[in-house]
């Protein structure tokens, strides 16, 4: 069985040297194609081009496409004097996404969320009848939980009729979290909850000291709000902070850059295989988003028993239900007074870092939730 992986970002995530950016849905990408080329499964990965064309992680294949090249050279592909000066130079045409992913000729192919490409790609699968499994990656690709149609179309940057036929050609459908569940009863589809996979075998050294009382690790978008850690940062002068803010918004990443005040490490990218360090140095994560999925950075903290406080995001109750962190709501003074009282109280402390460890042992077992994927793909291509 061939299965075809569509993640664009991902490349550093298999290539942790190169520090492209990433974030968590590349890094569950990753988790299902590795996992799934263990089970004799022929995985392909298809993201960004960096000019390295097709290079082995293990028993999986990452292949740049050509046609959408990687960080770095965004800019100078696009300009229109580069085109032309290539077109003279006698440049061949470069293949269109859908032509690569002919010439790889999966069996199936897995994508994660809605976007232009993701439209072509289940109108190929439709065509040629290909099985297509889709993931919804964030509350936002169906609307959130107050559904605008336009903020709906910005954030996917397709129509909705280009959305409900993504999810009509798709012959599975796997969610996050329940309430993704319920938003998709909106285009009279129905899916299935498969949570985020956690890798519980392999750890970052337990002797790491625990040198920053905090961790924020997100980018610089409106949606994850960094201004909001600086400001809290500011207040808790006596406390320590590290913030990881890959660079998303030029303008706003500079801008922020200038103003960090000195009890904050800021960084502004972090290798794949270097990151798990960081949460096991760290008392807490601070989540500022306005929205989220299932944020990747809750289960890597939850992995080295590190409480939440988060302003909105509490993906299927973590927080209020298992008690693994706190809901401070939008207020900065909420989440500075939790989380002076969570440093301050070790008994509070040490009950909810058990328990974070215990939820993401008890939901997000990679083991377990690979076995369903398998499951699924032996379902599909039956």
């Amino acid at each position: 069985m061939k299965l075809l992986v569509y993640s664009p970002d991902a490349w550093s995530v298999f290539f942790p040297h190169t520090n492209f950016i990433f974030g968590g849905i590349e890094i569950e990408a990753a988790h299902y194609a590795r996992g799934l080329s263990e089970k004799g499964i022929e995985v392909t990965v298809v993201t960004r081009d960096h000019d390295e064309g097709m290079k082995m992680s293990g028993k999986v294949k990452v292949i740049g496409y050509p046609g959408m090249k990687g960080q770095g050279h965004w800019e100078k592909s696009r300009s229109l004097a580069n085109k032309i000066k290539n077109r003279l130079a006698g440049e061949k045409r470069t293949v269109t996404l859908v032509e690569f992913i002919a010439q790889c000729d999966p069996d199936i192919i897995y994508l994660q969320g809605f976007s232009k490409q993701a439209l072509e790609i289940s109108e190929y699968a439709k065509k040629t009848k290909k099985k297509f499994i889709l993931r919804i990656a964030s509350d936002m690709d169906l609307g959130g939980k107050n559904f605008d149609q336009k903020e709906t179309e910005e954030w996917n940057r397709i129509s909705l009729e280009q959305l409900k036929n993504i999810v009509i050609c798709s012959n599975h459908i796997f969610v996050q979290n329940r309430s993704q569940l319920e938003m998709l009863e909106r285009f009279s589809a129905k899916g299935e909850v498969l949570y985020n996979p956690v890798d519980l075998e392999h750890h970052a050294d337990n002797k790491i000291e625990k040198k920053y009382d905090a961790l924020w690790v997100g980018k610089s978008s409106g949606v994850k709000r960094p201004e909001l850690m600086l400001e809290i940062a500011r207040i808790m002068k006596s406390n320590s902070f590290c913030m990881v803010c890959n660079r998303l918004d030029a303008e706003m990443h500079d801008r922020l850059k200038q103003s960090v005040p000195p009890n904050v490490n800021w960084l502004n990218t972090v290798p794949a295989d270097q990151i798990e360090s960081l949460f096991a140095s760290s008392k807490l994560l601070i989540n500022t988003s306005s929205f989220e999925g299932f944020p990747n950075t809750f289960l890597q903290a939850a992995k080295y028993g590190v409480p939440v406080i988060s302003m909105n995001v509490d993906p299927e109750g973590m927080l209020s239900k298992h008690h693994a962190g706190i809901v401070a709501g939008d207020s900065l003074e909420k989440v500075i007074g939790e989380t002076e009282n969570i440093l301050q109280q070790e008994e509070i402390y040490q009950r909810m870092s058990a328990a974070a460890k215990n939820y993401v042992t008890q939901f997000h077992d990679k083991k377990k939730i690979m076995e369903r994927f398998y499951r699924v793909l032996q379902e599909l291509s039956s």
